[in-house]
C-alpha cells in the first residue's frame, strides 16, 4: 500500500473487510454473529488495538460500542484524542463466549485463535500505517509480541515494533474492560487515570492529529479525511454523512469501513493536514541538567508552536531567559516572555498570568513554558510551586495549551524531581517523552500539597477577633513596620490580612484567630477560622466585576508575595508572607494617613471570597 491514495485505501479496506467476513481460520466463526473488522480513519497516526468483540461490539457489528467502549470514549476525550481522529480494531476478529443462562460471557482467546487472526490485523496496520500503535490490554500486546508480552513492561513508553510489512512504535496499557473489573471505586480510579495517562502520551508521541474543517472544497470527512461532496436529503448542504449522520439524496455512505460505498472527491482538503491541538491539554515536566540541553529543548518546542500558528509564552528565571531568547534567534521576537522571579514570586498569581494570555489569544492554541521551581526555593515556596503545578491541571483541561515545565535536575532535591512526577501526566527528559507512572488522578491534589501547614515558632503573636478589625489592622502595620517592612508594603499586607478576617464575620459564627510572625527575611500573618473553602482554584482565577464572591482571596495573591491556604474539616488556615526588603523612609508612616483606611469597617458585599 506503500504510495496508495486514499481513494486506493478506501477500496483496499472494502476488499479486506469482505474477505474476513468469509473468514474460517478457527472455529470462532461458528459461533460468532459476524466479523468484526476495523473502523476508523485510513490515514490515522493513532491506531488503536483491543482484544476481541463483547457481546454488543457483536451484535451492533462495531468496535468498542459496549461498556468498555463508553470507558474508552471518556479515556480518550479526557486525554484530548478525538475518537474520529484514530483506527479502532480488535486482535481477534470474532466472539469468543460461552453460555451462562441467557447471557453470553465473553472468554478469553488462547494463543491459536490470536495468531489465526494476525494475518487480519498485519493488512490493517499496512493498510492504515499508522505512526503509533496503542496495545489495549494483553491479547494486543500478545497479538505483537507473542505470548512474551507482559502490559507491565510495555506500558506508557513508546518503542519500536513491527508486525509483517508495518514499522512504527507501540505503546501498552490496560484494556478498559479491567476498569469496570476494578474491585473498590479507588481501584477504578486509579486505572482510569492510569489509562487516561498513557492516552495522553500517545497523543503526544505522535504530535498533532489531523482535524476537520471547511474549506472551498467542502467538509472533511472525519472518517476517511478526504472531502466528500453532496445534497444532503431534507437541508439540500453539502456535507459528509458521518458528521451531520445524514443520509446522502445523491448515494447512501455511512462511512461505516466494509459497510458502505466511501465517497471520493477530486482533490483532498488543505485543513485536514494541517497540525491540530484544538481541545488538547498537555502539561509536562521537563528535567535538563545543562544549559544547553535547557535552551534547546525549550527552544524546539516552541518553534513547533509557532510554525503551527499557536501563540508562545515563556515564563523562566533572567539566566533562563537569556538562554532561551539566544537559541530562538529571530524567533524570539514572536514570543512573549516573562521573569518568573516576579510574575511567580508567588506562585499563586501564575494562572491568572497565563489565563490572561489565553484570552488576548482566544481560539488560538498556545505554548507556555512556566518554571516555578528553582533551588533557592524556600520549603514554603516550594510547597505551593508544587501546589501550582497540580492546579495547572484543573485550571487549563479544557483549553488548547500545550504546558512545559523545566526541572533542573543539576541542582534540585530529589523530592522536589519526585513532586514534578506527581503533578505532571508527561515527563520529558534526554529527547524522550513518556507518561508518568506517579501522577495523581486527574485534578487530585497530592497529599504532601494538601497536609497541615507547619506550626507556627513558639515566639509568633496570636490575637483573636470577633466583632471588630480596627485593632487587627492597627497591630499587623505596627508589627510589619517594627519588622522592617516598607510602609507601603505594610500597607498592602493591612489590606490582605483585613480582606481575609473580614470574611470571618461575614461568613461563620465564631471567633477568628491572628498570628503573627517575623525574622530578617519576611513576616508571616496566618488567620485562622471554621470557615470552609471548597474551590481549590479560588484567587488564582481573577473574579469578573460583578461577581458575588472570589474578590477577596484574588486580591490577597496579587499584593502578597506567599499565600498558603489549607482548607478542610477543621476550618481554614490561610498564611500570608511579605519579604522584607528595607524600610522607606519616606512613605506613609502612619495607619491613619494610609490610602486605604485600615481603621474603618471594610464596606459589607465587596470582595467577598
Amino acid at each position: 500500500m506503500t504510495g496508495a491514495t486514499q481513494g486506493g485505501r478506501a477500496a483496499e479496506a472494502a476488499r479486506l473487510a469482505t474477505e474476513a467476513a468469509d473468514c474460517t481460520r478457527c472455529p470462532l466463526h461458528e459461533r460468532a454473529t459476524q466479523v468484526l473488522f476495523g473502523e476508523g480513519r485510513l490515514d490515522a497516526r493513532l491506531f488503536l488495538i483491543g482484544e476481541q468483540p463483547g457481546d454488543q461490539e457483536d451484535k451492533q457489528g462495531h468496535p468498542f460500542v459496549g461498556p468498555a467502549g463508553h470507558v474508552l470514549d471518556r479515556a480518550l476525550a479526557e486525554a484530548g484524542v478525538d475518537r474520529d481522529h484514530v483506527y479502532l480494531t480488535n486482535a481477534v476478529k470474532h466472539f469468543k463466549w460461552q453460555a451462562r443462562g441467557k447471557r453470553r460471557i465473553h472468554q478469553r482467546p488462547n494463543g491459536s485463535e490470536i495468531r489465526a487472526c494476525r494475518h487480519w490485523l498485519e493488512a490493517e496496520l499496512a493498510l492504515v500505517r499508522p505512526r503509533l500503535v496503542v496495545l489495549l490490554g494483553a491479547v494486543a500486546g500478545e497479538s505483537v509480541f507473542g505470548s512474551r508480552y507482559r502490559v507491565g513492561e510495555h506500558r506508557g513508553e513508546p518503542r519500536d515494533a513491527a508486525a509483517g510489512d508495518w514499522e512504527g512504535q507501540v505503546l501498552g496499557t490496560i484494556h478498559p474492560s479491567s476498569i469496570l473489573r476494578g474491585p473498590d471505586e479507588k481501584a477504578r480510579s486509579d486505572a482510569y487515570a492510569g489509562l487516561v495517562a498513557d492516552l495522553r502520551a500517545a497523543s503526544a508521541a505522535v504530535g498533532s492529529l489531523p482535524r476537520s474543517g471547511w474549506c472551498a472544497g467542502g467538509w472533511v470527512c472525519t472518517c476517511n479525511a478526504w472531502v466528500v461532496r453532496g445534497t444532503m436529503a431534507g437541508n439540500r448542504s453539502p456535507g459528509c454523512a458521518r458528521w451531520s449522520r445524514g443520509v446522502w439524496s445523491v448515494q447512501k455512505a455511512t462511512c461505516r469501513l466494509g459497510r458502505a460505498a466511501l465517497v471520493q472527491a477530486s482533490r483532498r482538503c488543505g485543513v485536514a493536514d494541517r497540525p491540530a491541538t484544538a481541545g488538547r491539554f498537555r502539561h509536562l515536566a521537563f528535567f535538563y541538567a545543562t544549559p544547553g540541553g535547557y535552551a534547546t529543548e525549550i527552544a524546539e518546542f516552541l518553534r513547533a508552536g509557532l510554525a503551527a500558528g499557536e501563540a508562545g509564552f515563556v515564563a523562566v528565571p533572567p539566566d533562563g531567559m537569556a538562554l532561551v531568547k539566544d537559541a530562538l534567534g529571530a524567533d524570539a521576537a514572536h514570543v512573549e516572555f516573562a521573569d518568573m522571579t516576579e510574575l511567580g514570586r508567588n506562585p499563586g498569581r501564575i494562572i491568572v498570568r497565563v489565563s490572561d494570555f489565553t484570552s488576548k489569544h482566544h481560539g488560538r492554541p498556545v505554548r507556555y513554558v512556566g518554571e516555578p521551581v528553582w533551588a533557592s526555593r524556600g520549603p514554603a515556596e516550594l510547597r505551593e510551586a508544587c501546589l501550582h503545578e497540580s492546579l495547572i491541571n484543573l485550571a487549563f483541561a479544557d483549553t488548547s495549551a500545550q504546558i512545559l515545565c523545566p526541572y533542573d535536575t543539576s541542582a534540585l532535591s530529589a523530592d522536589v524531581v519526585a513532586d514534578a512526577t506527581r503533578t505532571h501526566p508527561l515527563l520529558l527528559s534526554d529527547g524522550r517523552l513518556r507518561t508518568s507512572p506517579e501522577y495523581a488522578v486527574p485534578f487530585r491534589i497530592p497529599a504532601n500539597c494538601s497536609l497541615p501547614l507547619p506550626p507556627p515558632p513558639p515566639d509568633a503573636m496570636p490575637y483573636t477577633y470577633r466583632t471588630d478589625l480596627s485593632e487587627v489592622r492597627t497591630l499587623v502595620y505596627k508589627h510589619a513596620r517594627d519588622a522592617g517592612l516598607a510602609a507601603a508594603r505594610a500597607n498592602d499586607l493591612v489590606l490582605a490580612v483585613s480582606e481575609v478576617a473580614a470574611n470571618t464575620l461575614r461568613h461563620t459564627q465564631s471567633t477568628g484567630t491572628l498570628t503573627i510572625w517575623y525574622d530578617d527575611d519576611e513576616i508571616v500573618c496566618e488567620v485562622h477560622d471554621e470557615g470552609v473553602i471548597a474551590d481549590p482554584l479560588v484567587g488564582r482565577r481573577r473574579p469578573s466585576p460583578d461577581a458575588d464572591g472570589g474578590h477577596g482571596l484574588w486580591l490577597v495573591h496579587q499584593v502578597c508575595d506567599l499565600v498558603e491556604l489549607r482548607s478542610g474539616d477543621k476550618g481554614t488556615t490561610i498564611r500570608m508572607h511579605m519579604t522584607i526588603e528595607g524600610g522607606d523612609e519616606d512613605a506613609l508612616t502612619s495607619p491613619g494617613a494610609l490610602s486605604y483606611d485600615c481603621r474603618a469597617n471594610p464596606p459589607r458585599g465587596r470582595l467577598v471570597w
